[in-house]
């Protein structure tokens, strides 16, 4: 069994740290080394720049000689010297790096930064998916023996506005009106596409039979997100073969293939600062899975006819219809490029998990949108039409709908009837058992999801208080594919 590390995390203290050129041992981070420490490991954030360099290398050295020079990872963030009051900024970056701690228990010490830093923090320790904590120091000057003290802090949501806490910045959260619909039935799925768009570069998987909308979904972490002014590019990976494919995504230089007249960035390229949207990627054979991967790990392509690597910045985000985990375990899929690829993971449900009342509300939208075809005037539909759409259970989902109404606006005068409407509704069957079986299951899935989640993720917690034992819980969570969320 792993055992869970104890992992400290911090900003370094640029004024508290140092004085006069050399470490102070009265600082936050020094003092916890000295009389607090008890962490398996301690990630230390600094800026990337040159002053930061400089302070790193006093810390360093000065943990040499205390022999605590194995205790620190130093880990460079990416932001400019004006972003350090910007909360949206440091929240992208803190939830980004937290990702690769996800399985640690975790101290976020709160004492080193600014207020927009301390802030950031606090709002991650709101997040379920960490075991985390919260603490700070006394300095010793304020502490009757002298010895600086560490303070777990107990904070709860009803503690106050966090905007009080953060009178340097504004607390922005995801605007929802790009969303088509919010429905009970997507709401899960949108909320954690909320938490990924508050994120900077971490990659997510949609997953989704045809017709769910799964384009919609990236589409919105892309609006909502840091990168929101710069370029979304999409591309179906399915629709071209791997040497088209590696010229898309990859470029080529100028006589890179035959006929290659001149030189192409391709779409990582181009959408450099921006989001990518891989579609389809469960359809990319293996040696493009082996070309995708260095991508999606070291962010670097090399163009179809080069030698040379180039660096690109982009979040990705990849959908598939299959099941990655089965072709993974058949060998048709990489299983390093599958965990690279789901850091994050979604789902959507088939439309036939879609209670009637959320499809009804889908379906008022869709006859609100496209009103227009008949110039302004709604359908409307017959007590019968209606109840047979209900009973239909929508292969091609959201699509299917979609497509359906706006078949009827054409081809009626406004009002839908039994006789409008497609053969295949008409001869659905009520209460069919397939609907039955998808209505029980969706709603198992989703009891355990959120308890699971409630619980933040501990699985011995979640069997006791759905009273199933763990090796049935353990069953149902890769039955049902259940994703610890960001």
């Amino acid at each position: 069994m792993k055992v869970m590390q104890k992992t400290l995390i911090s900003w370094i203290a640029f004024r508290d740290d140092f004085s006069e050129g050399a470490v102070n041992e009265g600082g936050p981070n020094p003092s916890i080394h000295l009389h607090h420490y008890d962490y398996d490991r301690h990630i230390l954030l600094h800026l990337n720049n040159e002053e930061s360099d400089d302070r790193k290398g006093l810390f360093r050295t000065w943990l040499s000689k205390k022999g605590f020079e194995n205790r620190v990872k130093f880990l460079p963030v990416r932001l400019a010297q004006k972003d350090l009051i910007n909360l949206e900024r440091i929240q992208n970056k803190l939830t980004t790096i937290l990702m690769d701690y996800r399985e640690d228990s975790l101290s976020f010490f709160v004492t080193p930064g600014t207020k927009a830093m301390h802030t950031a923090w606090h709002i991650e320790h709101l997040n379920p998916g960490w075991n985390s904590q919260l603490i700070q120091i006394r300095p010793g000057r304020h502490v009757a023996n002298g010895v600086p003290e560490l303070i777990q802090i107990d904070f709860q949501p009803q503690m106050g506005a966090l905007a009080a806490i953060a009178s340097e910045t504004e607390l922005q959260t995801p605007k929802l009106k790009d969303r088509i619909i919010i429905a009970k039935a997507l709401s899960q799925a949108y909320d954690i596409a909320d938490r990924v768009a508050l994120t900077d570069k971490v990659t997510t998987l949609i997953w989704g039979k045809s017709g769910t909308g799964k384009e919609e979904v990236a589409k919105h972490i892309w609006k909502n997100s840091s990168r929101k002014e710069q370029k979304y590019m999409a591309i179906n990976c399915s629709a071209l073969p791997d040497n088209l494919l590696a010229t898309e995504l990859f470029g080529h230089t100028q006589g890179g293939f035959t006929d290659a007249k001149m030189a192409r960035k391709g779409l990582f390229r181009a959408a450099d600062g921006g989001t990518v949207f891989l579609d389809e990627i469960g359809d990319i054979s293996p040696k493009m899975q082996q070309s995708l991967l260095r991508v999606v790990q070291e962010r670097k392509v090399q163009p179809v006819g080069s030698d040379e690597t180039i660096d690109v910045d982009v979040r990705i985000i990849a959908a598939t219809n299959k099941n990655l985990l089965e072709e993974c375990s058949e060998g048709r899929f990489r299983w390093d490029l599958y965990y690279r690829l789901a850091v994050v993971e979604i789902q959507l449900p088939q439309l036939v998990e879609w209670g009637i009342e959320d499809l009804q509300e889908l379906i008022d939208h869709l006859i609100e949108q496209k009103k227009e075809l008949k110039n302004g005037e709604k359908l409307r539909f017959t007590p019968k039409a209606r109840k047979a759409l209900h009973q239909y259970h929508f292969p091609g989902n959201v699509r299917e709908l979609e497509n359906l109404i706006a078949r009827l606006y054409v081809l009626t005068d406004g009002e839908v009837s039994l006789e409008h409407l497609p053969k295949l509704i008409l001869n659905a069957k009520k209460d069919s058992p397939l609907k039955l079986k998808y209505v029980v299951k969706n709603a198992e899935k989703h009891h355990i999801r959120k308890i699971y989640q409630q619980n933040k993720f501990n699985k011995e917690r979640t069997a006791r208080v759905l009273d199933i034992s763990p090796n049935t819980l353990e069953k149902r969570i890769k039955e049902f594919n259940i994703k610890k969320m960001v």
